[in-house]
């Protein structure tokens, strides 16, 4: 059941993220049923609640949520929360209510529904897109915001750097700015999207499967799927025990899934700018580029190791110090100081991850002398 509009939040409306969450979510089977919240942490996670977003990582065991009685004070906290947005459970999702209900997510999972609900964007993008969007949406109601800022700091960044190598030659090499530009926002999005926390409703269901279907989960591809869903979705993650094994791996899987990303980014940007190249020399054989053209696996390669490793472990931290930090500074403060945080935060490392990707590309010569000339 989809959302409609509610009064309340603005396009930045929101809290700190959930602790209550786990990795990947993009491949989760919906027909898969619940199971109950065992006391001892076992396998399901609950949402937990970093600053005022609610909760903590603690379980709600309440048995109905449309029955307001008095035996969870956190979710008559939720139902006057959901009043206060004109919200009601009949436009919380079946899946999100039935995870609520059988105690397998806390109520600031619930909330952080609520409070991507009541923006249009992010309405759209946990109605319309694939399911792990909407699942970074419940773990973390700054997903947006985190989104928004990265992009727009990586728009104002890199328009800037084109503009002082290019000064005069910009409107007039616009194609290619416009190609530079296209990998650096493909790339952007990958860094908030994979280390992003994530309400994993596969790892929240029991499975009733059949002989058979028993039988094909031993193939190397549901092995690795169910390995990769039971990870933290970042090194810092604490919505439930983790060992250090698990989290070792999340970083080098996080490490392989940037560099693989990175790479097909770097791929995509270099093409299109070869292309527009021979096209303007076919077009204008009196056309000099100032750069040659790049080598597209070499260039490839040297931008994925970089995603992967240095951005990789930059945005783990992020992520920690948003996770960890923000909650204990932050957790009486009023929105737009996390938000200000936030801000300020991803700035500095999107400046620190600038002047890194500039000594790595000088060393490696993944990017030419601009005095060089065209083949």
């Amino acid at each position: 059941m989809h959302a409609r509009g509610c009064a309340g939040e603005g396009w930045l409306g929101a809290q700190q993220p959930c602790a209550g969450v786990n990795s990947e979510g993009m491949d989760a089977d919906a027909d898969e049923t619940l199971e109950p919240v065992r006391e001892n942490g076992g396998d399901s996670t609950g949402g937990g609640g970093g600053g005022s977003g609610g909760g903590g990582n603690h379980r709600s065991r309440r048995p109905d949520p449309h029955d307001d009685g008095d035996d969870s004070s956190d979710h008559d906290d939720l139902n006057e929360f959901m009043r206060s947005r004109a919200f009601s459970w009949d436009k919380i999702p079946a899946d999100v209510s039935n995870a609520f209900r059988a105690g397998l997510i806390t109520a600031a999972v619930v909330k952080n529904y609520v409070y991507g609900a009541c923006n249009p964007l992010s309405r759209f993008l946990m109605e319309h897109t694939w399911r792990g969007m909407r699942e970074r949406f419940l773990a973390d109601n700054l997903f947006l915001t985190k989104i928004l800022i990265e992009e727009g700091l990586g728009i104002c960044g890199k328009l800037s750097a084109e503009y002082e190598v290019r000064r005069g030659r910009f409107f007039d090499e616009i194609d290619f700015v416009f190609a530079n530009l296209l990998m650096a926002l493909l790339a952007d999005f990958a860094l908030v999207y994979f280390p992003a926390p994530s309400v994993n409703m596969a790892v929240l269901r029991g499975a009733k499967r059949s002989a058979g279907a028993a039988a094909s989960s031993s193939s190397w591809r549901q092995a690795l799927s169910k390995w990769t869903r039971n990870m933290p979705s970042n090194v810092f993650q604490v919505d439930r025990a983790y060992t250090m094994q698990q989290r070792a791996a999340c970083y080098f899987y996080k490490v392989a899934q940037l560099f693989t990303v990175g790479a097909a980014c770097a791929a995509i940007g270099v093409a299109l700018t070869n292309t527009i190249i021979t096209a303007r020399q076919w077009l204008d054989p009196g056309f000099a580029p100032r750069n040659p053209k790049s080598d597209i696996v070499f260039t490839s390669l040297m931008y994925g190791v970089f995603l992967g490793i240095s951005s990789g472990t930059r945005y783990q931290l992020v992520n920690g110090i948003e996770i960890h930090l923000f909650p204990r500074l932050l957790g009486k403060a009023p929105r737009l100081a996390t938000g200000i945080a936030t801000y300020l935060l991803r700035w500095g490392n999107t400046f620190w991850g600038s002047q890194q990707w500039a000594m790595w590309a000088m060393f490696t010569g993944a990017q030419k002398s601009g005095n060089a000339k065209a083949e």
